[in-house]
């Protein structure tokens, strides 16, 4: 991060970099001191490169597309205040006018999520007209991840709950939908148990298509990291283990990180909130 933060300029090296940290942020997702900390350490780090870059449409080569993406989508989720601001503003744009083009094809996801993880109630119900109305037929699977990036936990539940319903949400669409809400920190709490209750209703589905199936279970790593997580998903596994077909392999492969995660905790966590707070300069506000 040292290096990154100072000389690299690069998209791969970052892109692994940022790979690496933001899994360590997701592990730390129970943990608000720790995270904060190493957010506010990363925040720097990636401050020299964000100024570096424009919220312009790249027209150079699809690297430098790649670059600006990873570096401006990091730099708000670690909460780059500059970073935030200005995608909540273009993201303001879009809600006053369905018809605006001020946002690169390639943030609209981003810009959708910040504006919706930072926002209010209405913004969400705002947005979420005008994935109904169609008044943005080409950004339609970029509001509906968007949508996924909300805190309000009730409303994740609804939206998961949403999602079934094929009147709403295109049954191709589901698994971009469940995929999104699940890359959010606060669905933890609900997304496994929703799962787990629908588990008909998304077998009857997605069972033939082990890649759809596959895509929906692969999710779960990302936040689970506890004991108690992974021994509910393994005696799940075994009641359900001769309707998942083909997708048993991937539960088992599933189960195996989400341990790993369990092992990466027990090994890692105290040494990282020690390292954090010896970081004082790097780490405050």
């Amino acid at each position: 991060a040292e290096y990154m933060g100072n000389k690299e300029d690069q998209y791969l090296p970052w892109s692994v970099a940022l790979d690496k940290l933001m899994y360590i942020l997701r592990m730390l997702h129970n943990d608000a001191n720790t995270k904060k900390k190493l957010s506010n350490y990363l925040e720097k780090k990636l401050e020299r490169k964000y100024h570096d870059l424009s919220w312009n449409e790249s027209d150079t080569s699809l690297d430098n597309e790649f670059l600006q993406y990873t570096i401006l989508t990091s730099a708000c989720q670690v909460g780059l205040s500059e970073c935030v601001e200005k995608a909540k503003g273009l993201f303001q744009m879009i809600i006053d006018d369905p018809d605006s083009n001020a946002v690169a094809p390639n943030l609209k996801s981003m810009v959708f999520c910040q504006g919706i993880g930072n926002g209010n109630n209405e913004d969400w119900t705002k947005l979420w007209n005008i994935y109904l109305s169609g008044e943005r037929p080409a950004d339609k699977l970029s509001i509906l991840r968007g949508l996924a990036c909300t805190d309000n936990v009730w409303r994740l539940s609804e939206y998961l709950a949403t999602s079934l319903d094929t009147s709403k949400v295109r049954v191709q669409d589901f698994t971009r939908v469940f995929t999104a809400i699940a890359q959010n920190q606060w669905s933890a709490p609900i997304i496994w148990n929703f799962f787990a209750a629908n588990w008909n209703t998304i077998a009857g589905r997605y069972n033939e298509s082990l890649f759809t199936l596959s895509s929906i279970l692969q999710v779960f790593p990302l936040y689970y990291n506890s004991e108690y997580q992974a021994k509910e998903m393994e005696v799940w596994m075994k009641q359900h283990e001769e309707e998942l077909g083909s997708g048993s392999n991937t539960m088992k492969q599933v189960l195996e990180n989400v341990w790993i995660n369990v092992q990466w905790m027990d090994r890692w966590l105290e040494p990282l909130r020690e390292w954090t707070s010896s970081r004082r300069e790097d780490l405050v506000d």
